[in-house]
Protein backbone atom coordinates (compact mmCIF):
# COMPACT_ATOMS: atom_id res chain seq x y z
CA UNK A 1 0.00 0.00 0.00
CA UNK A 2 1.78 3.24 -1.38
CA UNK A 3 0.65 6.37 -0.89
CA UNK A 4 0.98 7.93 -4.48
CA UNK A 5 -0.43 11.49 -4.83
CA UNK A 6 -0.27 11.39 -8.63
CA UNK A 7 -1.96 8.46 -9.08
CA UNK A 8 -5.08 10.03 -7.18
CA UNK A 9 -4.89 13.75 -9.33
CA UNK A 10 -4.20 11.90 -12.30
CA UNK A 11 -7.03 9.41 -12.74
CA UNK A 12 -10.98 10.03 -12.82
CA UNK A 13 -12.29 7.46 -9.78
CA UNK A 14 -16.06 6.29 -10.18
CA UNK A 15 -16.42 7.20 -6.01
CA UNK A 16 -14.13 9.16 -3.99
CA UNK A 17 -14.75 8.15 -0.20
CA UNK A 18 -13.90 10.72 2.11
CA UNK A 19 -12.85 8.96 5.80
CA UNK A 20 -10.73 6.30 6.51
CA UNK A 21 -12.28 5.03 9.44
CA UNK A 22 -14.31 1.63 9.86
CA UNK A 23 -17.35 2.88 7.61
CA UNK A 24 -15.11 4.42 4.96
CA UNK A 25 -13.49 1.24 5.29
CA UNK A 26 -16.12 -0.90 4.51
CA UNK A 27 -17.60 1.06 1.91
CA UNK A 28 -14.34 0.87 -0.36
CA UNK A 29 -14.26 -2.82 0.28
CA UNK A 30 -17.65 -3.10 -0.86
CA UNK A 31 -17.81 -1.25 -3.60
CA UNK A 32 -14.15 -2.54 -5.17
CA UNK A 33 -15.38 -6.04 -4.99
CA UNK A 34 -18.06 -4.78 -6.85
CA UNK A 35 -15.34 -3.02 -9.77
CA UNK A 36 -15.99 0.16 -8.13
CA UNK A 37 -13.05 2.28 -9.27
CA UNK A 38 -12.29 3.96 -5.97
CA UNK A 39 -10.09 6.76 -4.14
CA UNK A 40 -9.63 7.04 -0.46
CA UNK A 41 -8.61 10.05 1.79
CA UNK A 42 -8.16 10.39 5.47
CA UNK A 43 -7.52 13.93 7.09
CA UNK A 44 -5.48 11.98 9.86
CA UNK A 45 -4.23 8.47 9.32
CA UNK A 46 -6.38 5.49 9.33
CA UNK A 47 -8.81 4.41 11.88
CA UNK A 48 -7.05 7.82 13.76
CA UNK A 49 -11.22 8.59 14.85
CA UNK A 50 -13.76 7.32 16.53
CA UNK A 51 -13.23 3.62 14.91
CA UNK A 52 -10.16 3.20 17.25
CA UNK A 53 -12.30 4.59 20.32
CA UNK A 54 -14.42 1.07 21.52
CA UNK A 55 -15.55 -1.35 24.06
CA UNK A 56 -13.87 -3.82 21.33
CA UNK A 57 -17.23 -5.81 21.28
CA UNK A 58 -18.43 -6.92 17.60
CA UNK A 59 -22.04 -7.25 18.57
CA UNK A 60 -24.78 -9.76 17.62
CA UNK A 61 -27.71 -7.67 18.08
CA UNK A 62 -28.93 -9.12 21.42
CA UNK A 63 -28.98 -5.98 23.20
CA UNK A 64 -31.45 -4.81 20.85
CA UNK A 65 -34.07 -7.11 21.59
CA UNK A 66 -35.58 -5.08 24.35
CA UNK A 67 -36.48 -2.78 21.37
CA UNK A 68 -37.79 -5.34 19.60
CA UNK A 69 -35.85 -4.05 16.97
CA UNK A 70 -35.50 -7.41 14.87
CA UNK A 71 -34.22 -5.64 11.75
CA UNK A 72 -31.18 -4.31 13.51
CA UNK A 73 -30.79 -7.71 15.05
CA UNK A 74 -30.30 -8.93 11.85
CA UNK A 75 -27.80 -6.15 10.18
CA UNK A 76 -25.72 -6.92 13.32
CA UNK A 77 -25.52 -10.56 13.10
CA UNK A 78 -24.93 -10.26 8.95
CA UNK A 79 -22.10 -7.33 9.79
CA UNK A 80 -20.73 -9.26 12.35
CA UNK A 81 -19.91 -12.79 10.36
CA UNK A 82 -18.52 -10.65 7.56
CA UNK A 83 -15.84 -8.81 9.79
CA UNK A 84 -14.90 -12.21 10.67
CA UNK A 85 -14.67 -13.74 7.77
CA UNK A 86 -12.67 -10.91 5.96
CA UNK A 87 -10.27 -10.37 9.33
CA UNK A 88 -10.83 -13.73 11.13
CA UNK A 89 -7.65 -12.86 13.59
CA UNK A 90 -8.64 -10.05 14.76
CA UNK A 91 -11.84 -10.97 16.26
CA UNK A 92 -12.66 -14.48 18.19
CA UNK A 93 -15.37 -15.14 20.01
CA UNK A 94 -16.37 -13.33 23.38
CA UNK A 95 -18.43 -15.08 26.06
CA UNK A 96 -20.76 -12.01 28.20
CA UNK A 97 -21.85 -12.20 30.63
CA UNK A 98 -25.32 -10.72 32.68
CA UNK A 99 -26.47 -11.55 36.41
CA UNK A 100 -30.47 -12.13 36.57
CA UNK A 101 -32.31 -10.87 39.50
CA UNK A 102 -36.07 -12.26 40.71
CA UNK A 103 -38.41 -12.90 38.23
CA UNK A 104 -39.45 -9.92 36.51
CA UNK A 105 -37.98 -8.21 33.24
CA UNK A 106 -34.29 -9.20 35.06
CA UNK A 107 -35.26 -12.58 35.81
CA UNK A 108 -33.95 -15.98 34.67
CA UNK A 109 -37.34 -16.53 32.63
CA UNK A 110 -37.26 -13.63 30.90
CA UNK A 111 -34.26 -13.51 29.93
CA UNK A 112 -34.17 -17.66 29.04
CA UNK A 113 -36.94 -16.40 27.05
CA UNK A 114 -34.46 -13.77 25.16
CA UNK A 115 -31.51 -16.41 24.78
CA UNK A 116 -33.87 -18.47 22.74
CA UNK A 117 -35.18 -15.56 20.88
CA UNK A 118 -32.05 -14.62 19.74
CA UNK A 119 -30.38 -18.29 18.83
CA UNK A 120 -33.44 -18.29 16.56
CA UNK A 121 -32.89 -14.84 15.24
CA UNK A 122 -29.21 -15.72 14.67
CA UNK A 123 -29.28 -19.28 13.23
CA UNK A 124 -26.87 -18.48 10.38
CA UNK A 125 -24.54 -16.85 12.44
CA UNK A 126 -21.76 -19.38 12.32
CA UNK A 127 -22.52 -19.44 7.91
CA UNK A 128 -19.18 -20.04 6.23
CA UNK A 129 -17.01 -19.01 9.39
CA UNK A 130 -14.39 -21.58 10.49
CA UNK A 131 -15.27 -23.98 13.18
CA UNK A 132 -12.72 -22.30 15.54
CA UNK A 133 -15.14 -19.06 15.31
CA UNK A 134 -18.01 -20.23 15.63
CA UNK A 135 -20.53 -18.22 17.82
CA UNK A 136 -22.09 -20.58 20.39
CA UNK A 137 -25.91 -20.54 21.19
CA UNK A 138 -26.54 -19.27 24.89
CA UNK A 139 -26.70 -20.60 27.98
CA UNK A 140 -28.43 -20.00 31.83
CA UNK A 141 -26.19 -20.17 35.11
CA UNK A 142 -26.97 -20.99 38.38
CA UNK A 143 -26.43 -18.75 41.48
CA UNK A 144 -22.98 -20.21 42.82
CA UNK A 145 -21.54 -20.32 38.65
CA UNK A 146 -22.54 -16.58 38.48
CA UNK A 147 -20.81 -15.63 41.87
CA UNK A 148 -17.84 -17.83 40.34
CA UNK A 149 -17.25 -15.70 37.92
CA UNK A 150 -18.63 -12.41 39.24
CA UNK A 151 -17.98 -12.53 43.30
CA UNK A 152 -18.49 -9.58 45.23
CA UNK A 153 -21.73 -9.07 43.01
CA UNK A 154 -24.68 -8.18 45.43
CA UNK A 155 -26.57 -11.34 46.44
CA UNK A 156 -30.34 -9.47 46.95
CA UNK A 157 -33.05 -11.83 44.39
CA UNK A 158 -29.98 -12.43 42.55
CA UNK A 159 -30.73 -16.15 40.77
CA UNK A 160 -28.35 -16.87 38.77
CA UNK A 161 -26.51 -15.35 34.98
CA UNK A 162 -27.01 -15.73 31.67
CA UNK A 163 -24.35 -15.60 28.89
CA UNK A 164 -24.56 -15.04 25.29
CA UNK A 165 -21.53 -14.80 22.60
CA UNK A 166 -20.46 -11.63 21.06
CA UNK A 167 -17.22 -10.95 18.84
CA UNK A 168 -13.94 -9.29 20.45
CA UNK A 169 -12.43 -7.15 18.44
CA UNK A 170 -8.83 -7.50 19.78
CA UNK A 171 -7.04 -5.07 17.49
CA UNK A 172 -9.93 -2.15 16.07
CA UNK A 173 -7.11 -0.35 14.16
CA UNK A 174 -5.91 -3.49 12.36
CA UNK A 175 -8.78 -4.56 11.82
CA UNK A 176 -10.27 -1.55 9.68
CA UNK A 177 -6.64 -1.24 8.07
CA UNK A 178 -7.51 -4.67 6.45
CA UNK A 179 -10.62 -3.68 4.97
CA UNK A 180 -8.85 -0.88 3.89
CA UNK A 181 -5.82 -2.95 2.23
CA UNK A 182 -8.42 -5.87 1.03
CA UNK A 183 -9.60 -2.83 -1.42
CA UNK A 184 -6.14 -1.68 -2.36
CA UNK A 185 -5.45 -5.39 -3.56
CA UNK A 186 -8.61 -4.65 -5.95
CA UNK A 187 -7.59 -1.83 -7.27
CA UNK A 188 -8.36 1.11 -4.77
CA UNK A 189 -5.93 3.86 -4.40
CA UNK A 190 -5.72 5.31 -0.77
CA UNK A 191 -4.11 8.13 1.04
CA UNK A 192 -3.86 9.33 4.67
CA UNK A 193 -3.47 12.66 5.71
CA UNK A 194 -5.35 14.13 2.78
CA UNK A 195 -7.97 16.80 3.61
CA UNK A 196 -11.04 17.62 1.87
CA UNK A 197 -11.47 21.47 1.79
CA UNK A 198 -14.28 21.82 -0.87
CA UNK A 199 -16.19 20.37 -3.43
CA UNK A 200 -15.96 20.79 -7.14
CA UNK A 201 -19.90 21.25 -8.31
CA UNK A 202 -20.35 21.39 -12.23
CA UNK A 203 -24.00 21.61 -13.63
CA UNK A 204 -25.16 20.65 -10.00
CA UNK A 205 -23.17 17.45 -10.17
CA UNK A 206 -19.94 16.68 -8.24
CA UNK A 207 -17.07 16.47 -10.55
CA UNK A 208 -14.53 16.23 -7.75
CA UNK A 209 -13.03 17.32 -4.51
CA UNK A 210 -10.66 19.82 -3.26
CA UNK A 211 -7.93 18.66 -1.00
CA UNK A 212 -4.97 19.75 0.90
CA UNK A 213 -2.28 17.58 1.81
CA UNK A 214 -1.88 18.33 5.25
CA UNK A 215 2.23 17.24 5.70
CA UNK A 216 3.10 19.18 2.74
CA UNK A 217 1.01 22.06 2.55
CA UNK A 218 -0.14 21.19 -0.86
CA UNK A 219 -3.23 21.65 -2.34
CA UNK A 220 -4.89 19.83 -5.55
CA UNK A 221 -8.07 18.51 -6.87
CA UNK A 222 -9.52 14.85 -7.25
CA UNK A 223 -11.54 14.13 -10.28
CA UNK A 224 -14.71 11.82 -9.54
CA UNK A 225 -18.16 10.60 -10.94
CA UNK A 226 -19.60 10.70 -7.00
CA UNK A 227 -18.29 11.18 -3.71
CA UNK A 228 -19.37 9.43 -0.68
CA UNK A 229 -18.81 11.79 2.59
CA UNK A 230 -17.63 8.91 5.29
CA UNK A 231 -15.78 11.30 7.94
CA UNK A 232 -17.85 11.35 10.94
CA UNK A 233 -18.77 14.20 13.11
CA UNK A 234 -16.79 16.48 10.18
CA UNK A 235 -19.48 15.58 7.68
CA UNK A 236 -20.58 18.97 8.09
CA UNK A 237 -17.54 20.49 7.16
CA UNK A 238 -16.66 19.18 3.63
CA UNK A 239 -19.99 20.52 2.47
CA UNK A 240 -21.56 23.87 0.78
CA UNK A 241 -22.97 25.85 3.29
CA UNK A 242 -26.39 25.42 1.87
CA UNK A 243 -25.72 22.20 3.17
CA UNK A 244 -26.17 23.08 6.59
CA UNK A 245 -30.39 22.75 6.72
CA UNK A 246 -30.20 19.54 6.05
CA UNK A 247 -27.23 18.61 9.00
CA UNK A 248 -27.53 21.00 11.51
CA UNK A 249 -30.23 18.86 13.08
CA UNK A 250 -27.44 16.16 13.54
CA UNK A 251 -26.29 16.20 17.26
CA UNK A 252 -23.40 14.68 18.41
CA UNK A 253 -22.84 12.69 21.41
CA UNK A 254 -18.98 12.26 23.01
CA UNK A 255 -18.41 8.48 24.18
CA UNK A 256 -15.94 7.41 26.74
CA UNK A 257 -14.59 4.15 27.48
CA UNK A 258 -11.58 3.56 30.22
CA UNK A 259 -8.72 1.00 30.33
CA UNK A 260 -7.86 0.01 34.09
CA UNK A 261 -4.60 -1.75 34.72
CA UNK A 262 -6.76 -4.34 36.48
CA UNK A 263 -8.32 -7.86 35.18
CA UNK A 264 -11.47 -7.62 36.90
CA UNK A 265 -13.21 -10.38 35.12
CA UNK A 266 -11.01 -13.51 33.24
CA UNK A 267 -13.04 -15.01 31.06
CA UNK A 268 -16.01 -12.88 30.16
CA UNK A 269 -16.96 -9.96 29.50
CA UNK A 270 -19.76 -8.93 32.17
CA UNK A 271 -22.63 -7.14 31.55
CA UNK A 272 -23.92 -4.56 34.90
CA UNK A 273 -26.66 -1.94 35.60
CA UNK A 274 -25.46 1.55 36.41
CA UNK A 275 -27.21 2.89 39.45
CA UNK A 276 -28.52 6.07 37.27
CA UNK A 277 -31.82 6.06 35.66
CA UNK A 278 -32.23 6.99 32.03
CA UNK A 279 -35.15 7.50 29.82
CA UNK A 280 -34.96 5.12 26.81
CA UNK A 281 -38.31 5.76 24.80
CA UNK A 282 -37.02 3.20 22.15
CA UNK A 283 -36.75 0.42 24.78
CA UNK A 284 -40.25 -1.95 24.33
CA UNK A 285 -39.51 -3.11 28.08
CA UNK A 286 -38.85 0.30 29.31
CA UNK A 287 -35.43 -0.41 31.06
CA UNK A 288 -34.36 2.56 32.91
CA UNK A 289 -30.89 1.41 33.55
CA UNK A 290 -27.51 2.12 31.67
CA UNK A 291 -25.55 -1.29 30.93
CA UNK A 292 -21.78 -1.01 31.69
CA UNK A 293 -19.53 -3.75 30.44
CA UNK A 294 -16.52 -4.62 31.77
CA UNK A 295 -14.23 -6.06 29.05
CA UNK A 296 -10.84 -8.45 29.36
CA UNK A 297 -8.52 -7.16 27.09
CA UNK A 298 -4.63 -7.72 26.95
CA UNK A 299 -4.32 -8.46 30.66
CA UNK A 300 -6.38 -5.03 30.93
CA UNK A 301 -10.39 -4.52 31.28
CA UNK A 302 -12.02 -1.86 29.41
CA UNK A 303 -14.87 -0.56 31.14
CA UNK A 304 -18.08 1.19 29.89
CA UNK A 305 -19.97 3.24 28.25
CA UNK A 306 -21.06 6.11 29.31
CA UNK A 307 -22.54 9.07 26.78
CA UNK A 308 -22.55 12.76 27.35
CA UNK A 309 -23.65 15.49 24.67
CA UNK A 310 -20.98 17.35 22.86
CA UNK A 311 -21.44 20.87 21.53
CA UNK A 312 -18.69 22.44 19.34
CA UNK A 313 -15.96 21.80 16.91
CA UNK A 314 -14.99 18.07 16.46
CA UNK A 315 -11.65 19.30 16.07
CA UNK A 316 -11.19 20.68 19.52
CA UNK A 317 -12.88 17.75 20.98
CA UNK A 318 -11.16 16.22 24.41
CA UNK A 319 -12.57 14.43 27.40
CA UNK A 320 -11.89 16.42 30.71
CA UNK A 321 -11.63 15.22 34.61
CA UNK A 322 -15.04 15.53 35.03
CA UNK A 323 -16.00 13.01 32.57
CA UNK A 324 -13.44 10.36 33.75
CA UNK A 325 -14.29 10.93 37.50
CA UNK A 326 -18.42 10.72 36.70
CA UNK A 327 -17.05 6.93 35.21
CA UNK A 328 -14.90 5.99 37.88
CA UNK A 329 -17.81 6.57 40.27
CA UNK A 330 -20.33 5.17 38.23
CA UNK A 331 -18.43 1.70 38.11
CA UNK A 332 -17.52 2.03 41.41
CA UNK A 333 -21.17 2.38 42.75
CA UNK A 334 -21.86 -0.24 40.31
CA UNK A 335 -19.13 -2.78 41.36
CA UNK A 336 -17.72 -1.88 44.95
CA UNK A 337 -14.98 -4.64 44.43
CA UNK A 338 -13.57 -2.73 41.62
CA UNK A 339 -12.15 -0.37 43.57
CA UNK A 340 -10.75 2.10 40.87
CA UNK A 341 -8.70 5.45 41.10
CA UNK A 342 -7.38 7.75 38.74
CA UNK A 343 -4.31 5.77 39.16
CA UNK A 344 -6.05 2.88 37.88
CA UNK A 345 -6.27 4.25 34.51
CA UNK A 346 -4.03 3.88 32.09
CA UNK A 347 -5.94 5.41 29.16
CA UNK A 348 -9.21 5.92 27.43
CA UNK A 349 -11.06 5.70 24.40
CA UNK A 350 -13.77 8.42 23.35
CA UNK A 351 -15.02 9.64 20.48
CA UNK A 352 -18.24 11.27 18.99
CA UNK A 353 -21.15 9.40 17.57
CA UNK A 354 -24.40 10.72 16.60
CA UNK A 355 -26.64 11.61 19.02
CA UNK A 356 -30.72 11.73 19.30
CA UNK A 357 -31.74 15.18 20.89
CA UNK A 358 -32.01 15.18 24.61
CA UNK A 359 -35.43 16.02 25.37
CA UNK A 360 -33.89 17.27 29.65
CA UNK A 361 -30.39 17.52 30.19
CA UNK A 362 -26.70 16.19 29.34
CA UNK A 363 -27.44 13.32 30.88
CA UNK A 364 -30.27 12.28 29.22
CA UNK A 365 -27.95 12.09 25.91
CA UNK A 366 -28.48 8.87 23.95
CA UNK A 367 -26.88 7.38 20.69
CA UNK A 368 -29.31 7.39 17.43
CA UNK A 369 -29.68 4.05 16.57
CA UNK A 370 -30.33 4.58 12.91
CA UNK A 371 -27.11 4.68 10.26
CA UNK A 372 -28.39 6.53 7.30
CA UNK A 373 -27.16 7.47 3.99
CA UNK A 374 -28.22 11.11 2.89
CA UNK A 375 -28.69 11.72 -0.99
CA UNK A 376 -27.95 15.68 -1.24
CA UNK A 377 -30.03 15.91 -4.51
CA UNK A 378 -33.01 16.30 -2.19
CA UNK A 379 -32.01 18.64 0.25
CA UNK A 380 -29.22 20.69 -1.88
CA UNK A 381 -29.69 19.78 -5.53
CA UNK A 382 -26.63 18.70 -5.93
CA UNK A 383 -25.90 15.22 -7.45
CA UNK A 384 -24.16 12.43 -6.75
CA UNK A 385 -23.10 13.65 -3.58
CA UNK A 386 -23.92 10.92 -0.73
CA UNK A 387 -23.26 11.44 3.15
CA UNK A 388 -23.01 8.55 5.87
CA UNK A 389 -24.02 9.04 8.99
CA UNK A 390 -22.70 5.92 10.80
CA UNK A 391 -23.62 5.05 14.21
CA UNK A 392 -21.88 1.40 15.47
CA UNK A 393 -18.39 -0.35 14.66
CA UNK A 394 -20.61 -3.54 13.95
CA UNK A 395 -23.01 -2.46 11.36
CA UNK A 396 -20.45 -0.75 8.66
CA UNK A 397 -20.70 -3.46 5.96
CA UNK A 398 -24.26 -3.49 6.50
CA UNK A 399 -24.26 0.49 5.54
CA UNK A 400 -21.75 -0.30 2.93
CA UNK A 401 -24.06 -2.50 1.31
CA UNK A 402 -26.81 0.39 1.65
CA UNK A 403 -24.67 2.66 -0.02
CA UNK A 404 -23.94 0.47 -2.96
CA UNK A 405 -27.23 0.00 -3.40
CA UNK A 406 -27.86 3.53 -3.47
CA UNK A 407 -25.16 4.21 -6.15
CA UNK A 408 -27.07 0.98 -8.27
CA UNK A 409 -30.14 2.84 -8.13
CA UNK A 410 -28.67 6.42 -8.91
CA UNK A 411 -27.14 4.52 -11.99
CA UNK A 412 -23.85 5.33 -10.83
CA UNK A 413 -22.10 2.04 -12.09
CA UNK A 414 -18.63 0.54 -11.78
CA UNK A 415 -15.75 1.38 -14.45
CA UNK A 416 -15.76 -2.95 -14.57
CA UNK A 417 -19.03 -4.49 -13.52
CA UNK A 418 -17.97 -8.08 -12.45
CA UNK A 419 -19.41 -11.21 -13.35
CA UNK A 420 -21.09 -13.81 -11.44
CA UNK A 421 -18.58 -16.05 -12.07
CA UNK A 422 -15.75 -13.87 -10.78
CA UNK A 423 -18.41 -12.79 -7.67
CA UNK A 424 -17.73 -16.85 -6.62
CA UNK A 425 -14.42 -17.12 -7.30
CA UNK A 426 -13.78 -13.76 -4.74
CA UNK A 427 -16.53 -15.50 -2.57
CA UNK A 428 -13.87 -18.67 -2.84
CA UNK A 429 -10.99 -16.74 -2.04
CA UNK A 430 -9.37 -17.43 1.57
CA UNK A 431 -9.79 -14.50 4.18
CA UNK A 432 -6.93 -12.22 4.08
CA UNK A 433 -5.21 -13.22 6.93
CA UNK A 434 -5.48 -17.52 6.47
CA UNK A 435 -3.18 -16.77 3.11
CA UNK A 436 -0.46 -17.96 5.17
CA UNK A 437 2.56 -19.13 4.15
CA UNK A 438 3.97 -20.01 7.64
CA UNK A 439 4.50 -23.82 7.21
CA UNK A 440 6.61 -23.58 4.45
CA UNK A 441 9.17 -21.26 5.47
CA UNK A 442 11.34 -22.32 8.48
CA UNK A 443 12.95 -19.24 8.94
CA UNK A 444 10.99 -17.48 11.65
CA UNK A 445 13.57 -16.10 14.67
CA UNK A 446 11.26 -17.64 17.44
CA UNK A 447 7.57 -19.51 17.59
CA UNK A 448 6.34 -16.89 19.56
CA UNK A 449 7.22 -14.29 16.92
CA UNK A 450 5.85 -16.74 13.80
CA UNK A 451 2.49 -16.97 15.29
CA UNK A 452 2.72 -12.90 16.24
CA UNK A 453 3.29 -12.56 12.34
CA UNK A 454 0.87 -14.82 11.51
CA UNK A 455 -2.06 -13.28 13.72
CA UNK A 456 -1.47 -9.72 12.42
CA UNK A 457 0.16 -10.25 8.48
CA UNK A 458 -1.35 -13.53 7.19
CA UNK A 459 0.28 -14.02 3.73
CA UNK A 460 2.35 -10.65 3.39
CA UNK A 461 4.32 -12.01 6.59
CA UNK A 462 6.57 -13.10 3.74
CA UNK A 463 7.78 -9.48 3.17
CA UNK A 464 8.53 -9.65 6.92
CA UNK A 465 10.79 -12.92 6.59
CA UNK A 466 12.61 -11.15 3.54
CA UNK A 467 13.37 -8.40 5.62
CA UNK A 468 14.79 -10.64 8.78
CA UNK A 469 16.80 -12.89 6.29
CA UNK A 470 18.40 -10.08 4.45
CA UNK A 471 19.28 -8.14 7.69
CA UNK A 472 19.46 -9.82 11.10
CA UNK A 473 18.94 -6.88 13.11
CA UNK A 474 15.50 -6.79 11.59
CA UNK A 475 14.35 -9.88 14.02
CA UNK A 476 15.46 -7.73 17.07
CA UNK A 477 12.54 -7.26 19.59
CA UNK A 478 11.38 -3.36 20.00
CA UNK A 479 9.02 -4.50 22.87
CA UNK A 480 8.21 -8.03 23.99
CA UNK A 481 4.60 -6.78 25.71
CA UNK A 482 3.41 -6.11 23.01
CA UNK A 483 5.15 -7.78 20.91
CA UNK A 484 7.18 -5.69 18.41
CA UNK A 485 10.21 -6.56 16.40
CA UNK A 486 12.20 -4.15 14.10
CA UNK A 487 11.38 -5.31 10.44
CA UNK A 488 7.34 -4.72 11.70
CA UNK A 489 8.51 -0.76 12.29
CA UNK A 490 10.04 -0.89 8.45
CA UNK A 491 6.63 -2.80 7.45
CA UNK A 492 4.76 -0.27 8.57
CA UNK A 493 6.31 2.92 6.74
CA UNK A 494 6.97 1.00 3.43
CA UNK A 495 4.22 -1.26 2.99
CA UNK A 496 1.49 0.33 5.39
CA UNK A 497 1.47 4.27 4.98
CA UNK A 498 2.82 4.63 8.84
CA UNK A 499 4.31 8.29 8.17
CA UNK A 500 4.25 9.24 11.92
CA UNK A 501 5.31 8.23 14.82
CA UNK A 502 2.22 8.11 16.35
CA UNK A 503 0.85 5.57 13.28
CA UNK A 504 2.65 3.14 14.60
CA UNK A 505 2.32 3.68 18.68
CA UNK A 506 -1.63 4.12 18.20
CA UNK A 507 -2.75 2.00 15.16
CA UNK A 508 -0.25 -0.50 13.45
CA UNK A 509 0.91 -2.14 16.42
CA UNK A 510 -0.41 -2.54 19.98
CA UNK A 511 2.72 -0.54 21.20
CA UNK A 512 0.74 2.13 22.72
CA UNK A 513 -2.99 1.24 23.17
CA UNK A 514 -3.29 0.19 26.63
CA UNK A 515 -0.43 2.82 28.42
CA UNK A 516 2.19 4.86 27.46
CA UNK A 517 5.35 3.13 26.27
CA UNK A 518 8.72 4.20 27.54
CA UNK A 519 11.23 6.17 26.74
CA UNK A 520 13.48 4.00 25.23
CA UNK A 521 11.14 2.22 23.28
CA UNK A 522 10.06 5.42 21.11
CA UNK A 523 13.02 6.58 20.63
CA UNK A 524 13.94 2.85 19.08
CA UNK A 525 10.99 3.32 16.91
CA UNK A 526 11.58 6.51 16.04
CA UNK A 527 14.80 6.20 15.31
CA UNK A 528 13.72 3.36 12.64
CA UNK A 529 11.18 5.22 11.02
CA UNK A 530 14.13 8.35 10.90
CA UNK A 531 16.17 6.18 8.55
CA UNK A 532 13.30 5.15 6.49
CA UNK A 533 11.66 8.53 5.99
CA UNK A 534 14.86 10.61 6.69
CA UNK A 535 14.34 12.48 9.44
CA UNK A 536 16.52 15.17 11.43
CA UNK A 537 17.07 14.65 14.92
CA UNK A 538 14.72 17.48 15.52
CA UNK A 539 12.31 15.74 13.62
CA UNK A 540 12.34 12.65 15.94
CA UNK A 541 11.95 14.70 18.98
CA UNK A 542 9.13 16.25 17.63
CA UNK A 543 7.46 12.78 16.86
CA UNK A 544 8.31 11.56 20.21
CA UNK A 545 7.08 14.83 22.00
CA UNK A 546 3.55 14.51 20.06
CA UNK A 547 2.98 10.50 20.84
CA UNK A 548 3.92 11.31 24.61
CA UNK A 549 0.97 14.46 24.74
CA UNK A 550 -1.50 12.31 23.82
CA UNK A 551 -1.07 10.71 27.05
CA UNK A 552 -0.38 14.02 28.51
CA UNK A 553 -3.53 15.57 27.23
CA UNK A 554 -5.47 11.75 28.52
CA UNK A 555 -3.93 12.47 31.58
CA UNK A 556 -5.08 16.22 32.43
CA UNK A 557 -7.82 14.84 34.43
Amino acid sequence: MKRNIDQLCNSLHDVLIIGGGIHGACIAYELTKSGYKIALIEQEDFSSGTSANSLKIIHGGFRYLQHLNFRRIRESIKSRREIMSVAPNFVKPLPCMMPTFGHGLRGKEMMRLALLLNDVISWDRNHNLDRAKSIPGGKILSKEQCLKHIPHLQKENLNGAIIWHDGLAVNTERLTLTFILKSVGKGAVVANYLKATGLNIKNKSISGAIVEDTLSGETFDIKTRAIVNASGPWLEKILPSSSDKDLLRFRWIKAINIIVKKSLFKEHAVGLEGKAARADGRSFLKNNKRLFFFVPWRGYTIIGTAYKEFFGDPDRFQIDKQDIDELIDEVNRIYPAADLSNSDVTFFHSGLLPALPSKNDLSDARIDNRSVVIDHWAEDEIANLFSVKGVKYTTAPQTARQVKNILEKKRINPTHKQSRKEIREDEKTLPYHEQSTIDTIPSYPTAEIAEHFRVNYGNRNIKLLDSITRDAKQASLISHDPLLTAAEVVFFVREEMALKLSDIVFRRSDLGTAECPSNDVLKKVANLMADELGWSEIKKNNEISEVLLCYKLKKRY
